[in-house]
């Protein structure tokens, strides 16, 4: 199966390298500010708007100008680029607005910051042994190439991008051919939590990865009290800034590794993946919850499983939002009439099954997954019986053992 696969890798340029990506990144940040701008101005005249081939034909006219000659000297194709990036984002806004876009409602395009993550796109690269040749820059940039493209893999553009903390990454977007995963006959369905990130129908509970992260995020707060201490625009507010962006960027970097490591479990070892649509927009609005919910990164993990599952063959998919899931008992569908936050066992009061809260959520949003795309429920994949779980993920599993009964969990939680 050919699908785009994009390979990220960093790079280490010399200083003179720097400086002509510098140039490239603040080119394409103009170009993007400059027509910002000159949209907002034509809308509110005579509320109209230039497409992408009139912005690009505004571009040549800029290089000719003696005050805008310098952008004859930067990668053409990052400017079109920008310009293509700025008319999406103006289709997606108008798009929002009348309801022909699902999500939120999208902002109005902003204008780009200097100090904020910094980058452009661009063709015709060269990826060599240990560096890749990028347009504009005469000599080759020392990469780190921790994993092979393929050879078969077709190279469609590239991202050449710098964090806040000064690291260079680039980005090689592929199309390439993607060996499928072997069927496994398993069916798993997931329940999303605040107490565990992720809960399976077999009874694994994913922890919150906070014991990684706790050390990092307490570096990073107290990075934050002493850049508040800092003079805005001194030298020491800026090697202040770029520490603490250091400690953000470890906080985000072992909660990516971690979901990247639960998504390909879960893809590798069960045929069709079944989550819940959450409202996490409406779920935010709790203040005591908000930031707990924000951390989670839910979005982040089933974003990962939908496109791994994507690419190996495998089936994806999303019940409805107002599923009565946790307080539907999932052996007789007997459904409790309240279930609040703090109740995380219960007893149905109909078959005298004994719940655990989140493993039989899970149970519910396979079943109903499974009534949706079989119109019946597979009893018999929904067991996880022999699964083998990862080094990576051992410590971080909660395993709930059986009972004989179906329906029932035993209350004693072992590590698996």
């Amino acid at each position: 199966m050919i699908e785009k696969k994009a390979y990220k890798f960093r790079l280490y340029p010399t200083q003179d390298q720097m400086s002509v990506m510098a140039h490239i990144f603040g080119c394409k940040r103009w170009v993007y500010n400059h027509f910002l701008s000159v949209q907002k101005e034509l809308w509110t005249s005579e509320r109209k708007h230039l497409s992408h081939f009139d912005m690009n034909y505004s571009i040549t006219e800029l290089k000719k100008q003696e005050n805008t000659a310098w952008l004859s000297e930067t990668d053409s194709i990052s400017l079109q680029n920008a310009t293509e990036d700025l008319s999406t984002a103006y289709k997606n806004f108008f798009a929002s607005i009348k309801g022909k876009r699902k999500g939120k409602k999208m902002e109005l395009p902003r204008f780009k910051k200097k100090t904020s993550r910094q980058s452009y796109r661009t063709r015709g690269v060269k990826v060599l042994d240990g560096a890749v040749k990028l347009p504009k820059i005469k000599t080759p940039v020392e990469c780190v190439m921790h994993r092979e493209i393929p050879d078969d893999a077709k190279i469609k553009s590239c991202t050449i991008s710098k964090t806040p903390s000064g690291k260079y990454f680039i980005s090689v977007l592929t199309e390439v051919e993607i060996e499928l995963k072997p069927m496994t006959t398993r069916e798993v369905g997931i329940d999303l939590g605040l107490t565990h990130v992720a809960i399976t129908s077999d009874g694994h509970k994913f922890n919150h990865p906070q014991e990684q992260i706790a050390k990092a995020k307490r570096l990073r707060k107290r990075r934050q009290l002493q850049l508040a201490r800092k003079q805005k625009g001194s030298k020491n507010y800026e090697r202040k800034r770029v520490q603490m962006a250091k400690a953000y960027e470890k906080e985000v970097n072992i909660r990516t590794n971690y979901y990247h490591n639960i998504s390909n479990w879960l893809v590798s070892n069960y045929d069709a993946i079944y989550v819940e649509d959450l409202n996490v927009v409406g779920m935010m609005k709790n203040r005591c919850l908000s930031r707990a919910i924000h951390e989670s990164s839910w979005s982040q993990l089933t974003t990962m499983i939908e496109y791994k599952c994507a690419w190996y063959g495998k089936t994806y998919y999303r019940i409805g939002r107002w599923t009565p899931s946790s307080k539907t008992c999932n052996s007789c569908g007997h459904k409790q009439e309240k279930m609040p936050l703090n109740v995380r066992e219960w007893t149905c009061g109909s078959c005298g099954s004994h719940h655990d809260r989140d493993i039989n959520a899970a149970k519910n949003i396979l079943h109903t997954g499974q009534q949706d795309l079989y119109n019946q429920k597979i009893t018999s994949q929904a067991t996880g019986e022999g699964v083998e779980i990862p080094t990576a993920l051992m410590k971080h599993i909660d395993k709930i053992e059986r009972s004989g009964h179906y329906g029932s969990v035993d209350v004693g939680i072992e590590q698996a």
